[in-house]
């Protein structure tokens, strides 16, 4: 019995202190764990993330930027469970790789070298982290930020989810608000991290109150500046090892790549094989999932095993790209048209009433019918793919197509130079990867040819006119 009461003591002990680690510190630590690059040093390095924390030595250094917190805030490592031991290796793990660039860029306009501890509070060092106000990226910055100091934020790229170029940024910031706020620290931090309109409220409160700044400041800008604290006397304690050159190791299995056309990451996709999280993580700037023609502003990696695949396949990689785009824009203005007069093309389409059974699906509708489940939703007017017994589509299939109980008028051949095949549709296929099975046939053409969209399906067949020998 009195081992059971201490142990419900100590578990209750224990939630207590986790209560005490406030919410947006615990969500910093976790946005750590999520990046790209903590995956592949756990993989390379697993060590690294093996030890428990709670036994890590913690320095007894000077208080971060010499900012004194009240002592009711000071944060214990004691206080991280267990299974945040994880996160906080991460977060000290992307201290060492990010750190050096923080320092040179924060030293070389004068700033105290200790504001790098304000990446890792507001972001995780998390590259793809969103915050509050549409903020972005390890330093949490407005879009209003990025437009004042230069950098590109748009449909396409966004330069705050680079390093180097939004620490730029963020050391211009910080500059400026040292100069608004006569180099008062406290004010500056509190004007970075939580917004320039909360700090001059405070300063206004404390005015009227005739009361030191901090005192009117709340529960939240004291935890942080007792995890600011946290943080330095962790990583300047040393506690593992330093992860910098396991970084570099990971990084250079990549390789910085251009491209002479514009490219998806959709076709990079198909074309390399490379997997699109890791693409899309590794280059977290190009937020459109495309590179747009001649933008040089941050380098595009991939593996090198890619890299060295491009080499081999550009032109396929462009060729491709543009099938890709070619799709796209028929399927916008088909949608227009839809929209516009509730019918698609009627060229060589014929209109269908289909009286919906018990066991039908929008899928085997659409099967049945040679067109697409969002094609008949496009017709309908249909929100989603409910429907029910006895409900009337409107379903417009080629007439060519095969229809059980339809009787469609024969279509009329056009004449073509070269033989006609028919060409029955495998599971994997595109239209693209079926046009290079012919010589000098296109996407476009087998589109034309059979007066479908990019839609196919296993088992469709497709006219394909391939040049007399």
């Amino acid at each position: 019995m009195h081992l059971l009461i201490t142990f419900c003591l100590a578990f209750v002990y224990s939630l207590t202190l986790w209560a005490q680690v406030p919410d947006h510190l615990i969500s910093a630590l976790q946005s750590s764990s999520d990046t790209w690059l903590v995956e592949a040093l756990s993989e390379h390095n697993p060590s690294i993330f093996e030890e428990d924390c709670t036994e890590w030595h913690v320095a007894s250094t000077g208080p971060w930027l010499r900012i004194d917190v009240q002592s009711s805030h000071h944060f214990d490592i004691q206080q991280l469970p267990q299974n945040h031991c994880t996160d906080l290796a991460a977060m000290a793990s992307l201290c060492d790789l990010y750190f050096p660039l923080f320092e040179k860029k924060l030293t070389s306009l004068g700033l105290d070298d200790d504001y790098k501890y304000l990446a890792p509070l507001v972001s995780g060092l998390n590259p793809l982290e969103f915050g509050e106000f549409d903020r972005a990226g390890i330093w949490q910055l407005s879009f209003a930020q990025a437009q004042r100091f230069g950098l590109r934020v748009d449909e396409t790229i966004d330069e705050r989810l680079a390093a180097d170029l939004s620490t730029d940024c963020a050391v211009k910031q910080l500059l400026f608000l040292e100069k608004k706020y006569n180099n008062d620290k406290l004010k500056v931090t509190v004007a970075f991290t939580r917004g320039v309109m909360y700090a001059n409220e405070k300063i206004s409160q404390a005015r009227r109150g005739q009361k030191p700044f901090s005192e009117v400041l709340e529960k939240r800008d004291h935890d942080s500046l007792a995890f600011l604290n946290f943080l330095k006397a962790i990583c300047e304690s040393q506690n593992q090892e330093n992860a910098l050159l396991d970084y570099i190791d990971i990084l250079n299995t990549y390789e910085n790549v251009g491209f002479l056309e514009p490219v998806s990451f959709s076709s990079i996709v198909d074309v390399l094989g490379v997997d699109e999280q890791k693409l899309v993580q590794s280059n977290p700037t190009y937020c459109g999932k495309r590179i747009p023609l001649g933008y040089r502003g941050v380098v595009f990696i991939l593996p090198k095993e890619a890299a060295k695949m491009l080499e081999l396949k550009d032109e396929e990689l462009y060729a491709y790209e543009k099938g890709e785009r070619y799709v796209a824009q028929v399927s916008k203005r088909e949608t227009a048209r839809v929209i516009a007069t509730g019918k698609p093309d009627m060229t060589n389409r014929i209109e269908v009433i289909y009286v919906v059974r018990s066991g039908n699906t929008l899928g085997t509708i659409a099967k049945a019918h040679g067109v697409g489940v969002e094609d008949i939703k496009l017709w309908n007017g249909m929100p989603n793919d409910m429907i029910y017994v006895d409900q009337k589509l409107k379903i417009y299939p080629k007439a060519d197509f095969a229809i059980a109980g339809i009787l469609k008028p024969k279509r009329t051949e056009e004449s073509h130079d070269g033989s006609k095949t028919t060409y029955t549709v495998r599971s994997g296929d595109s239209l693209w990867k079926i046009s290079q099975k012919f010589d000098n046939v296109s996407a476009e053409q087998i589109m034309e040819w059979n007066g479908i969209s990019a839609n196919i399906f296993p088992g469709q067949k497709l006219v394909i006119y391939t040049a007399s020998k």
